[in-house]
């Protein structure tokens, strides 16, 4: 039986000295985890606070043995209060610091560890769901590859299901894996598939101004935050772009952020925008020098006229210098954006006998050339419409619109005649959230909020950097001859081709 005595070692100050000792070194430990985790981008605190919490207070109690022995309640068992004491009598301060840290880190692996191999095994058995019946022919995961703190690769050894039979399993996968799949493809051998895995949550909402100064490269405009992290694209590559989806999930709003985000990006840029819609929606643009506003299916036609005939004369200009693209600075021509708003209203055909309706059907035809042809010609197509069919928008038009982005879609049938796949009608039902398609890539992004004031700002900066010359077009005459008021003399009366 040991004596209880009273030390100096084990008085009430010695004691707090102690565990502010224990604090210093447990804080270190935190820095430690961090700085470790945000290295290797495996930071995840809130699964690990109980753990920080077991480790803080098993540390206190064993470093203040001594002063709790000191002052030993009565009712504490003796063998226990033997067995503490000389616990850390005999393993000494030194040792308690290596048995404090290395018990920790290994309880510490072994609860992320156990988490990891939960994981891996899930993964396992989820790729299984492509099995052709038997332990022999089930695709195999070869590897596993944590590639920042949301995103992990995942390499399939499959030899007897494709690329295909992958991506039309997405769904499956995504419930197998618990986990959102960012892309599946090829990997470097045919029997290979790569499967990229992200937990990364979408926001519901943000504003286009927390953004904006992300992306300023020229042609370039934003998306919106993937979970790749912010999308861009360039104009250039895709070169034309459709944009479709259900009303009131911000399609208009997106529309209009991109032809602001090119127009703030690009000099010597010109957009020539027909909104058959009245006007109400795009209204802010009009002010603008270099855009030609248009709001009637005449200067609709006039307009599309105008376009054509400037892209032949740039074919005729690019086959005598030799070159097969139009370069803006080097051959001092505009880049043209033809942004077309609510296009089923301009394309319609159930009144084609009409004469709008003979007007809708040679716009048709003329757009159609021009998402043929107009690339090379310097001169990119951005159409927004509501509702896409055969009816609203012609087949070889929408076969061009190589770059897609689909807000949520009502049925399975838009969203397959808009992207191909029925990802737009498993949208949530959040404002900003639609899909990306270009290639063969699909990306979920939330387009940033572009608000009235904001864009109303952002176009009299523009303005007034026209007006002090900061910015300039090349070729302003393609602006004011194409430009009129509604309810003005018929734009096509007196009309004549700009020369050159």
């Amino acid at each position: 039986m040991t004596t209880k005595t009273q030390s100096n070692s084990g008085g009430a100050l010695d004691g707090i000295a102690k565990m502010l000792i224990e604090f210093t070194k447990f804080g270190a430990l935190i820095l430690w985890y961090f700085m470790n985790g945000l290295k290797k981008k495996k930071v995840s605190l809130s699964r690990d606070v109980p753990l920080f919490a077991t480790a803080l207070v098993t540390s206190l109690v064993l470093a203040n043995i001594d002063f709790f022995h000191a002052h030993w309640p009565y009712w504490i068992p003796e063998v226990m209060e033997n067995i503490l004491f000389w616990y850390k009598s005999f393993i000494g301060p030194v040792i308690y610091d290596v048995t404090f840290f290395g018990a920790f880190v290994f309880l510490y692996y072994a609860v992320t560890g156990k988490n990891e191999v939960d994981r891996t095994d899930r993964i396992k058995k989820a790729v299984k769901i492509l099995s052709k019946g038997n332990d022999k022919t089930y695709p195999k995961v070869i590897k596993i590859e944590k590639l920042n703190e949301h995103k992990t690769k995942v390499l399939v050894d499959s030899p007897f299901a494709g690329l295909d039979k992958f991506k039309s399993s997405h769904d499956d996968l995504e419930s197998g894996f618990n986990q959102q799949i960012e892309s599946i493809s090829r990997g470097r051998s045919p029997k290979y598939i790569q499967i990229i895995l992200n937990t990364k949550s979408l926001p519901k909402k943000f504003d286009y101004s927390e953004v904006r100064e992300d992306c300023t490269k020229p042609c370039h405009f934003i998306l919106g935050e993937s979970r790749s992290g912010l999308l861009t694209q360039d104009i250039r590559k895709l070169p034309h772009m459709l944009i479709a989806g259900t009303t009131n999930f911000g399609k208009s709003n997106f529309f209009k952020q991109v032809l602001l985000n090119l127009l703030q990006n690009t000099n010597h840029i010109q957009m020539h925008l027909i909104d058959l819609k009245g006007g109400l929606e795009m209204k802010a643009f009009k002010d603008l020098p270099n855009v030609n506003f248009v709001s009637s299916i005449d200067g609709a036609l006039t307009t599309l006229r105008n376009i054509k005939e400037e892209m032949d004369d740039r074919f005729d200009y690019l086959y005598k210098v030799g070159h097969t693209s139009i370069d803006p600075k080097r051959d001092k021509k505009d880049r043209i954006i033809l942004a077309i708003d609510e296009a089923s209203v301009l394309y319609m055909k159930s009144y084609a006998k009409t004469d709008d309706g003979k007007k809708t059907l040679e716009a048709r035809k003329i757009t159609d050339e021009l998402a043929k042809l107009a690339r090379a010609a310097g001169i990119n197509i951005v159409i927004a419409t509501q509702k896409v069919t055969k009816e609203t928008l012609d087949t070889h038009i929408r076969e061009n619109m190589s770059g897609r982005v689909s807000f949520k879609a009502n049925d399975n049938a838009a969203s397959m005649t808009i992207i191909g796949n029925t990802m737009a009608t498993d949208l949530p039902a959040i404002p900003g959230r639609a899909i990306f398609h270009f290639g063969s890539d699909y990306e979920e992004f939330q387009a940033p909020l572009l608000s009235d004031k904001d864009l109303e700002k952002s176009v009299s900066e523009l303005r007034s950097e026209y007006i002090e010359e900061h910015r300039e077009v090349f070729q302003p005459e393609l602006i004011s001859n194409s430009s009129f008021k509604d309810g003005d003399k018929n734009p096509e009366e007196d009309y004549e081709k700009p020369k050159h």
